[in-house]
């Protein structure tokens, strides 16, 4: 899956190893760090950053939104589709193709709701673009693991919109999120596991973990 795997190597970084004693860690990344520059500098950059973000994600929203929100099919639309319109049509839901139901069955709902195939794309798309925020969530996360590191808190939070950029912004990534496939909603639901990783981490865990692309599949 492209999406997905486009995901991961953003996250290609979370393989790191946790420190123990989270709430001492915590207490560091919350406190004001002695050497950093003034407030003066602190609020400029948090401005920079804050337009970064809003301009990151007012292009990723034009960007899909200024296409023709008509879904993309290809040869293998029909598995996913067709249980859905048979559905709607007063049919038995059923398997075709042998794809998994739980696509389907977000088609289904989709068009009961709505009963406009463009509303597909667009809940894809805001699903992506939530996908980039979740993204961001997790990557500020990651800093309660990592206290001693070696990379200022500014660069680390610079690293982590350039990540949500390349992923918000690739021009396969909105192609993806047009098509009727499970790969549109594949970058979410790994985001969300992802940020569910690091809260399990945070809340249960008293020994360090190692989190490694592997563990991720």
């Amino acid at each position: 899956m492209k999406l997905a795997a486009r995901l991961e190597r953003a996250f290609a970084l979370l393989s790191v190893a946790l420190t123990s004693n989270i709430g001492r860690t915590l207490e560091m990344t919350t406190a004001p760090a002695s050497n950093e520059s003034c407030p003066t500098t602190s609020s400029l950059w948090r401005i920079c950053y804050g337009i970064g973000l809003a301009g990151v994600f007012a292009w990723a929203l034009w960007q899909r939104f200024s296409l023709p929100l008509d879904p993309i099919v290809d040869p293998d639309f029909w598995g996913y589709l067709s249980p859905a319109l048979r559905k709607l049509t007063g049919s038995e839901f059923g398997h075709t193709q042998g794809r998994n139901f739980l696509y389907p069955v977000f088609l289904y709902l989709l068009l009961r709701a709505s009963g406009d195939f463009r509303v597909i794309s667009i809940v894809q798309h805001l699903l992506g673009l939530a996908a980039g925020g979740v993204f961001l969530l997790t990557w500020r996360r990651l800093r309660v693991f990592v206290p001693e590191s070696l990379v200022s808190l500014r660069l680390h939070d610079g690293l982590g919109l350039v990540g949500a950029a390349i992923y918000l912004l690739a021009a396969e990534t909105t192609r993806i999120e047009t098509q009727l496939r499970p790969e549109a909603v594949c970058g979410f639901l790994l985001s969300l596991n992802l940020y569910s990783f690091t809260t399990r981490s945070l809340a249960n865990s008293e020994q360090p973990l190692l989190y490694t692309e592997a563990q991720a599949y």
